[in-house]
């Protein structure tokens, strides 16, 4: 038998990963019906149903049996980077080893990613007897990458796990995800290069040269996700809750629509600036009113006004950081940026 079309009802595999106390136990939270194998106790500051024992492999092991009779929706392992020296530890002590290099010829490795392919086939049978999703959070780490036709080196952002491990894990999952701070890095009067900004959080969902990241679901490559924990909440219910048959609950308050004064002044001349966006929005099929609604929304333009009134400053802004802002009004504009 052939069965044709896209399968969207099965359970989604996610893999959240950036820097530490950036907000992955938090957007993981997010997810209906979760529970949580907190590794290192990395939910204490949240309301949320954990495991009441998560140090030990077999408590990894017989968390992942007992929820076949349980009713939650989705599994958060908080964070398999511990999980993954769990299962070491678990490893050398019924080999009587002191550490996974006294296996020799790189056998403890092999060993430690057929350990961790073993759970994750636990985890597929979870998601194929319990519907449940998966969200699998880690930290990330810097290596540097030297490019053979290159000069020169820069740093890339990985999984915090070990060779044999993260590919199987990258793999497995439906989603990749690279949470980080967005920064700026500008010259001043002096030509001395400074940081700016560290507040707004950004998701990466596609390969970057300075990021591992993926997704099976045509998420836009950049989602600003905001500053607090609501906008993070509103980016979450925007683009992933679709993803798991639920509809966004986004709460929105009517707006009272302003009155808009009769003139009989003609229309100012587009400038070079206006020209710019416009052939922005065209490029991405975009509507001039949605990028509006955003000026209107962050007070960039007083409502009502065509976009050749905007501050020719704020336009620029907007062609050059084109690839982030756009998000925001894509769909008829938000408030997170």
């Amino acid at each position: 038998m052939i069965k044709s079309g896209k399968i969207t009802e099965r359970p989604k595999r996610f893999l959240v990963y950036g820097p530490e106390g950036i907000g992955k136990s938090t957007l993981g939270s997010m997810f209906p019906g979760a529970v949580f194998f907190d590794c290192e106790e990395g939910t204490n500051e949240l309301n949320v149903k954990r495991a009441e024992f998560s140090k030990t492999w077999e408590d990894a092991l017989n968390f992942t049996k007992w929820l076949r009779s349980e009713n939650f929706k989705t599994l958060v392992i908080d964070t398999f980077d511990k999980l993954e020296q769990i299962a070491v530890l678990n490893l050398c002590e019924k080999s009587g080893k002191k550490g996974i290099e006294d296996f020799g010829y790189g056998k403890g490795y092999t060993w430690q990613a057929e350990m961790i392919s073993a759970f994750l086939a636990e985890l597929d049978a979870l998601r194929n007897e319990k519907g449940m999703n998966i969200v699998i959070i880690s930290h990330s780490q810097i290596k540097k990458i030297e490019l053979p036709e290159e000069s020169g080196a820069f740093d890339h952002y990985e999984l915090s796990l070990s060779k044999k491990v993260a590919p199987l894990v990258k793999e497995w999952v439906d989603a990749q995800i690279f949470i980080n701070y967005h920064v700026e890095v500008f010259e001043n009067s002096d030509s001395k290069k400074k940081a700016h900004g560290g507040k707004d959080h950004l998701l990466y969902t596609t390969h970057t040269a300075f990021s591992d990241a993926k997704n099976r679901f045509g998420l836009p490559q950049i989602i600003n996700a905001g500053q607090t924990i609501d906008s993070m909440k509103v980016t979450f219910e925007e683009h992933f809750l679709p993803l798991l048959g639920s509809k966004p609950q986004i709460k929105k308050t009517p707006q009272k629509q302003k009155k808009t004064r009769k003139t009989t002044k003609q229309n100012p001349k587009e400038t070079p600036e206006v020209k710019a966006v416009r052939k922005k929005l065209q490029e991405e099929n975009i509507p001039e009113e949605n990028l509006l609604k955003f000026f209107y929304e962050k007070k960039v333009l007083p409502e009502g006004e065509p976009l050749e009134k905007a501050d020719p400053k704020a336009l620029k802004k907007v062609v050059k950081k084109w690839v982030v802002l756009k998000g925001n009004f894509e769909k008829g504009g938000n408030n997170n940026e």
